[in-house]
């Protein structure tokens, strides 16, 4: 698949130095849509990149799936490597405490390792009994259906 960083020069094929990742707002140009489960059809933006955005059943999380009981309260994250690529990781950042439920990339046939899995667009992300797909574009705002 494409690759999944954050600047949208590099997107569309600029050839000059990205300074976007430097010191500045980490907005990413990608957004998760729900393929399978509770919330199938729901779109979640991704916030800032800086702010660590999680994914689990906690109303703390930027992607909260609260009705998944098969979901840990802090599941897993996103961050950003240095070179502007966006990584998956497994529980919490602020905990340091892996999800026990596991979090699997493209038909569980890769789980999540505490080194984290670079995301590109079409990965499916599974968490509890929910799929996530990461799709091209940022959204403005988050529309959940459950």
């Amino acid at each position: 698949g494409e690759k999944l960083d954050l600047c949208e020069a590099e997107a569309i094929g600029d050839s000059r130095p990205c300074t976007c990742h430097q010191g500045a707002e980490q907005v990413p140009q990608f957004h998760l849509r729900v393929s399978d489960g509770k919330y199938i059809h729901s779109i979640f933006r991704v916030p800032s990149l800086s702010e660590y955005p999680g994914i689990g059943r906690s109303r703390h999380n930027a992607i909260c799936l609260l009705a998944d009981d098969q979901v840990s309260r802090f599941h897993a994250y996103l961050e950003s490597t240095p070179e502007g690529w966006v990584v998956l990781k497994n529980g919490s950042r602020k905990t340091g405490l892996g999800s026990s439920n596991g979090t699997f990339v493209n038909s569980n046939c890769t789980r999540i390792g505490p080194e984290g899995y670079q995301l590109y667009v079409g990965d499916v992300i599974a968490v509890g009994a929910t799929e996530l797909v990461v799709q091209a574009g940022a959204v403005p705002e988050t529309v959940c259906t459950s």
